[in-house]
């Protein structure tokens, strides 16, 4: 008799230490909320990283185009008119014997930095570098992503006194570039690169 109760109250004491549906329930419950929190986080975690790498590129591209600008600069001279952000820059580069017009350009949700070109002998004078020429090639896109900006383009001087009353002075373009990973992103990264012409025979000196 006593050997049944002490069974009867071992079993009860097992089925006590299990748990009820409601627990069980909840637990699931629980463990589904965090799952979500926990996913929601890794994937903004990621997006994150994949558009700071993206904007990282786009950086990196739109440095060698500025890169590759200034250079052309420094040989050449700017045919265009002047101004604070504008978005186009014409010049005739000696060294390659080839004029160059730098735009940026926005459509819709694209804005890049782009250049075309074409070879002459005479920029100044029949087949001049300007702006309506129809000689240029197609435009090429040099950056990628999101970029918008302008050029602060100032011409060398090569009037001199007798005209003006200013001196002879040598130009320079500024140009400033605002990169995203596309036109939707929050983080921009701001490049800057100024040139210095050296048409030195240009303005007479």
């Amino acid at each position: 008799m006593s050997t049944t109760n002490v069974s009867t109250v071992r079993f009860r004491s097992k089925v006590a230490k299990g748990f009820t549906l409601i627990e069980m329930i909840i637990a699931i419950g629980v463990f589904s909320i965090m799952s979500v929190a926990i996913a929601g986080t890794f994937t903004s975690g990621f997006s994150s990283y994949s558009d700071t790498r993206e904007l990282q590129r786009n950086v990196e591209t739109a440095q060698y185009a500025l890169n590759t600008l200034e250079k052309l600069l420094r040989t050449s001279t700017v045919v265009s008119a002047g101004g604070a952000n504008v978005q186009t820059v014409t010049f005739y580069d000696y060294s390659s014997a080839r004029c160059f017009r730098y735009d940026i350009i926005s459509i819709g949700f694209d804005s890049n930095l782009f250049a075309r070109w074409f070879a002459t002998t005479d920029p100044f004078g029949a087949d001049p570098c300007t702006t309506g020429s129809a000689s240029f090639s197609a435009s090429a896109q040099v950056t990628s992503g999101y970029v918008t900006g302008g050029f602060t383009v100032v011409p060398s001087d090569k009037d001199g006194a007798v005209i003006d009353g200013d001196p002879k002075a040598m130009g320079r373009v500024t140009v400033n570039l605002s990169v995203k990973a596309n036109s939707t992103a929050a983080i921009a990264s701001r490049i800057q690169a100024t040139s210095s012409l050296r048409d030195y025979s240009n303005v007479g000196f």
